[in-house]
């Protein structure tokens, strides 16, 4: 189950999508933040999870998740913090529909939210 959420969207009816922070399964065991992605069907009061997609890293705050155009799904987490150098960055994850290992990573300044656009005029 998801533990400290952000950002719970229904990109398609009866799919959800979420960034879980993962705070207490780091508070108990190191755990990590993750995407995380269910089927919920309300009228049979059932919840299947369909995918989680593992980022490697633990954000305590912040984080978006993110069913893109192409099909792939893109989760940020917002607030990793370096280990060697202890600064607060953001880091950016792409994801193949069933895949664990990301397409690409990108880390960036602090964000609290991302949202990528197909395009600047139509989105």
């Amino acid at each position: 189950w998801d533990d400290h959420q952000h950002d719970v969207t229904s990109p398609t009816h009866g799919v959800y999508s979420m960034f879980d922070n993962g705070n207490g399964r780091y508070a108990s065991s190191g755990g990590q933040s993750r995407g995380l992605v269910y089927a919920i069907n309300e009228a049979k009061l059932e919840v299947v999870g369909i995918q989680v997609y593992p980022l490697h890293l633990f954000s305590p705050g912040n984080g978006s998740a993110q069913l893109l155009t192409n099909g792939n799904w893109m989760f940020m987490a917002g607030y990793p913090v370096n280990a060697a150098t202890g600064k607060v960055y953001s880091a950016a994850f792409e994801f193949a529909p069933n895949a664990t290992t990301p397409l690409w990573i990108e880390e960036q300044p602090q964000q609290y939210r991302m949202t990528r656009l197909s395009s600047l005029f139509h989105y």
